[in-house]
């Protein structure tokens, strides 16, 4: 396995790690979030609600493309959080 490749799959590591057992806590103690998640949900429900039944499909399939989305940001953002954290490091060493 490639250096680069085996990188990539400790990141995806971490990254699953973190979305399985630290998000969940942390966005339930981040009032801010949870007041977002709150107010999207009502937002939601009421859209929801108005719309006939034959189009709530539209609802839900936009709702998971913008999950999935989000989901594939949050992986770049990550991996992009390490590049950069390794690159500071790479810095550093003239330092020490």
């Amino acid at each position: 396995m490639s250096t680069k490749k085996l990188i990539d799959k400790m990141i995806e590591n971490e990254f699953r790690k973190i979305q399985e057992f630290k998000e969940t806590d942390d966005v339930k103690n981040n009032k801010e979030i949870m007041a977002d998640q709150e107010w999207a949900d009502m937002v939601f429900h009421k859209i929801s609600d108005i719309l006939p039944k034959d189009k709530r499909f539209f609802l839900y399939e936009y709702e998971r493309v913008i999950s999935c989305i989000y989901a594939e940001l949050m992986r770049y953002y990550f991996r992009q959080g390490i590049i950069a954290a390794f690159k500071e490091l790479e810095c550093l060493k003239d330092y020490s």
